[in-house]
């Protein structure tokens, strides 16, 4: 009896444990905030030996020689006087970009729960993968402790898995992770070339057949697009499918043809 009590409560606690959020978040910045004396790595210029950063409000509003903090202190009027930080010896960096992730999308590859990068049907470009990222997912903030600070993220399977986005690696809510909530069609192009490994049964024949279906599904998408982006322009009432809507970007006035992907038709 012991036993199945003590299993019994075991279950109830498990199912009624609210969820742990174990990614630190950092709280809005409070007051203008100036790094002063470091060499700073703009990457986009020259170093600047002896530098100043200034920013306020979770943005950069100033990146230059520490000789100009004083006049920019005088000239900037701050209602609150800005904390500033002396960084003497130490080099300032901007942070790294992934741009080809899965943040969010992925925690743990053994446990299928915690995979959300596939959605349903080979062709889904109104998905948007910024809308599965996991905000409390552990793997953010390590990576971000490795200084990547911003990421692109994509969906994965099929032949248009969704649309990519770009998020920053804090924040308390995805809003507040999203940078860009769209940043274009996924498209996975196919392998153009039979394998001939040890591992691989199929006769060239039978991938050349395969390599043939695929580009011939992908022109399919891109004609129907095209022309579900000619008939809305056409009509605006016409009927509205997700699915296409999603590909009007690519046409933007649906009155001329636009670049298709292409491949080696002869295959």
């Amino acid at each position: 009896m012991r036993i199945a009590l003590s299993a019994l409560l075991a279950a109830t606690l498990s199912t009624t444990a609210p969820a742990q959020d174990l990614t630190p978040k950092a709280p809005a910045q409070s007051r203008p905030i100036a790094i002063v004396h470091a060499t700073i790595h703009p990457v986009s210029g020259p170093e600047i030996p002896d530098g100043v950063i200034w920013f306020d409000k979770g943005l950069i509003a100033h990146v230059g020689p520490a000789s100009d903090w004083a006049d920019l202190k005088t000239r900037a009027r701050f209602a609150e006087a800005p904390t500033e930080i002396d960084a003497t010896g130490k080099h300032i960096y901007p942070g790294l970009i992934g741009p080809y992730t899965q943040q969010g999308l992925l925690e743990i590859q053994s446990v299928r729960a915690t995979i959300d990068t596939v959605e349903t049907g080979s062709v889904s470009p109104e998905v948007r993968a910024t809308v599965a990222v996991n905000p409390d997912s552990t793997v953010l903030p390590v990576t971000r402790a490795n200084g990547v600070l911003l990421a692109g993220v994509f969906p994965d399977g099929g032949i248009i898995p969704g649309r990519a986005g770009v998020i920053r690696l804090d924040g308390w809510t995805r809003p507040d992770l999203t940078v860009r909530e769209e940043s274009g069609v996924v498209l996975r192009w196919p392998n153009m070339r039979p394998v001939n490994a040890w591992w691989n049964t199929r006769s060239e024949d039978e991938q050349l057949k395969e390599i043939k279906a695929n580009l011939d599904a992908i022109t399919k998408v891109f004609d129907t697009a095209q022309a579900y982006a000619k008939a809305k322009a056409a009509d605006p009432a016409a009927p509205t499918d997700l699915r296409w809507e999603a590909m009007r970007s690519l046409f933007p006035t649906g009155e001329k043809d636009a670049p298709r992907p292409h491949g080696p038709r002869g295959v």
